[in-house]
């Protein structure tokens, strides 16, 4: 008794063989295992991490200023 197992696509109803698989004739047991249909949950788009920053991000306005580190930092150089 030979065993073969593979996975093949069906389009019409017909089951296609692979090209290097020759059966002899005579009485065959089938077994047929098809994957339940799995509707899954839609993942929501991924984003950047910079976009997530921008999203939460706090506006400083003009509390921030390049030129004065130390008003931002609390180091003076």
């Amino acid at each position: 008794m030979s065993t073969f197992r593979f996975t093949t696509k069906i389009d019409d109803g017909t089951i296609h063989l692979p090209e290097d698989i020759k059966l002899v004739p005579g009485m065959i047991e089938v077994t047929i295992v098809q994957p339940p249909q799995v509707s899954e949950q839609p993942k929501s788009p991924r984003t950047s991490l910079a976009d997530w920053a921008e999203h939460h991000a706090e506006h400083w306005g003009q509390q921030i200023n390049a030129a004065d580190v130390s008003s931002f930092t609390g180091r003076s150089f």
